[in-house]
């Protein structure tokens, strides 16, 4: 795992100057967003946290970063599902945007798919899925023998009148609603650094918004958890906290037709120790 936005599965590389895809010799590595990041200030790093129960856990690594020497947010998450054949990158704050970074994902040096490079390819903004498409052969047609019509004489048919067909409206559809707001619940598992919180499934909803403060009024976000989108899930272990603090959290739930009112809030305080 590399401060500098990357997951290596078999080598070790601290390189901070992105190439563009493919990273020559670097087989099965992630590119969350490799760039040139300093996560040594205090409040940065790298988090991993699990979410939901097996076999549907998220494995979660969050980085929370500046660019070298500090200054600016790079602030991301790659998550990485159970069983699954995908995993996910989500932006938080980028203030370099894609003007120097590289994300995408390669297998080898021949094998690779790249998002963007150095102000080419998408945006470093909301979230971007990568699934592994299995290739299915297409399979080859056998050729059946025709049989030969025997040809008969034909009666021409008494021509009968048409009756006429009055058509039925089509009904238009009534779109799906947006989902209703979220129960925020106690938090659980709350110790200095951090505290899971917890909330009631919504029907409907295909996942939810999380947010955390140090503030009721939600103007103080806590770095990476402004309208964090955590997913299908109803509990988020939110870390890197500092001890000893009161912490606000509140929740939304959406769907594809919207996004609910906030929950209700609720107060968390850290552990002293």
């Amino acid at each position: 795992m590399s401060s500098n936005g990357n997951a290596q599965f078999t080598t070790l590389d601290a390189g901070f100057s992105n190439i563009c895809l493919p990273w020559t010799t670097h087989d099965y590595t992630i590119l969350s967003y490799w760039d040139d990041l300093y996560t040594l200030n205090a409040g940065f790093g790298i988090f991993t946290s699990v979410s939901g129960t097996a076999p549907n856990r998220i494995f979660n690594i969050e980085w929370r970063a500046q660019y070298y020497p500090g200054t600016g947010t790079a602030n991301f998450e790659l998550r990485l599902y159970e069983g699954q054949s995908r995993f996910d990158v989500i932006y938080g704050g980028i203030t370099g945007g894609n003007t120097s970074a590289t994300a995408g994902v390669q297998k080898n040096d021949s094998t690779f798919d790249q998002y963007f490079c150095n102000a080419s390819g998408g945006a470093a903004t909301g979230g971007q899925s990568y699934t592994l498409q299995l290739c299915t052969p297409s399979p080859t047609p056998t050729a059946t023998a025709t049989a030969t019509a025997t040809p008969t004489a034909t009666v021409p048919p008494s021509p009968t009148p048409s009756p006429s067909v009055t058509p039925s409206p089509t009904p238009s559809p009534t779109p799906a609603p947006a989902p209703a707001a979220p129960a925020a619940l106690n938090a659980t598992d709350v110790i200095a650094t951090s505290f899971t919180a917890n909330w009631s499934s919504v029907a409907g909803a295909t996942g939810y918004q999380l947010d955390v403060a140090t503030n009721s009024s939600f103007t103080n976000y806590v770095i990476g958890y402004q309208n964090r989108d955590v997913g299908p899930v109803t509990s988020w272990n939110v870390t890197g906290l500092t001890r000893n603090t009161f912490y606000y959290y509140r929740l939304r739930a959406y769907n594809g037709n919207g996004t609910s009112p906030n929950s209700n809030v609720i107060r968390v305080k850290t552990r002293s120790h």
